[in-house]
């Protein structure tokens, strides 16, 4: 969901507007665009803000507005405002509304007018995702793109706090995608294209050694891994480096992106699930996609090495000894212990 963030919106446009009310919402702080109309709303609704309660009343401007519990203003939770969040984009797209508002007069606890906005954003923007890009899709079938603006309580700095929830929400898409892919098109080299293409999206240096680079860097753990697979392993280096940054952090992800155990294979149950295993790896994509964004005076590198897990022909098996970039020498006593061997040798690196 695109999200944008203004204090004043305008209303005549807006489809639909949520207000995510605690308990005697009549003292709530209500922007003054709508204050008036919506508190007696709220009277004639009979409408008391607790959890389990929610209301769609019918205004001027906007034309749909709809109430949501968030039970007492003292005890609101973040897992209870993202529910409502969730619940927000689920009523939006079922009602085809294409352009909403949605205000929460409070702040969260322990955070100040800009956190609390920030966070907000952060999770209207997932609200709406849904991984169906493989769905076969009806010729009548029309998919309803919500646009939302987030009306924020308080002074806060919302150019910044725009341009830090945009960036968030990037890297979050980008692991999610990435993650929800099948194993049988998000391959290793998938990885690799994909981390390219959001590197240089936003600016971030990137290498991608294949094979014969891995085997140059002598990457014993992750050469070992890859042998019973017929997809070629990758081996990706992000780096953000702004001037005058004087601390260094480096992410290591594991990027398996299929693990069945290798010769000590996995039970049957749950095994489609193994697609996740490189999520390490996506998250450190998406780390960098935002921390390029968000621009802090860091040196960031991020270390992904990937490959498949299989039990083929020329797999790794229990009791072979390998040697890891380091020097050191490894005995392998159950080929599912995969992830140690390839993070061993990014550790390396």
């Amino acid at each position: 969901m695109n999200v944008e963030i203004s204090r004043n919106p305008k209303l005549a446009k807006i489809d639909h507007l949520f207000l995510l009310l605690a308990e005697k919402p009549r003292e709530a702080e209500l922007p003054e665009a709508f204050a008036e109309s919506v508190r007696k709303s709220i009277v004639d609704a009979r409408f008391e803000g607790r959890s389990d309660e929610s209301i769609t009343i019918l205004n001027g401007e906007p034309r749909k507005v709809t109430l949501i519990g968030i039970g007492k203003a003292d005890a609101i939770s973040l897992r209870g405002v993202r529910a409502a969040l969730y619940g927000v984009a689920k009523l939006a797209k079922r009602n085809r509304d294409a352009h909403i508002a949605v205000h929460l007069p409070y702040l969260l606890k322990g955070l100040d007018a800009n956190q609390t906005a920030r966070l907000l954003a952060d999770y209207l923007a997932a609200a709406d995702y849904k991984y169906d890009a493989y769905h076969t899709q009806k010729k009548d079938e029309k998919k309803i793109a919500v646009d939302a603006v987030l009306i924020p309580h308080g002074e806060v700095d919302i150019k910044r706090i725009q341009g830090d929830a945009r960036a968030l929400a990037d890297g979050i898409k980008t692991v999610r995608d990435l993650g929800n892919g099948p194993g049988n098109l998000v391959t290793p080299t998938h990885i690799a294209d994909r981390a390219t293409e959001v590197a240089e999206s936003v600016g971030v240096k990137i290498t991608v050694h294949d094979k014969k680079g891995i085997e140059k860097l002598k990457m014993g753990g992750l050469l070992a891994v890859n042998r019973g697979s017929a997809q070629e392993p990758r081996f990706v280096v992000l780096e953000y480096a702004p001037k005058k940054a004087k601390k260094h952090v480096a992410l290591v992800g594991k990027g398996i992106t299929f693990d069945s155990g290798g010769i000590s294979i996995k039970p049957s149950e749950n095994m489609h699930e193994m697609k996740y295993d490189m999520s390490g790896g996506a998250g450190v994509i998406a780390a960098l996609t935002a921390i390029a964004q968000l621009k802090p005076k860091l040196n960031v590198l991020g270390l992904v090495p990937s490959s498949e897990n299989l039990p083929g022909p020329r797999a790794v098996k229990p009791g072979d000894i390998l040697r890891s970039m380091s020097g050191k020498t490894i005995e392998v006593i159950n080929t599912d212990a995969e992830g140690r061997l390839i993070l061993a040798d990014a550790l390396s690196y």
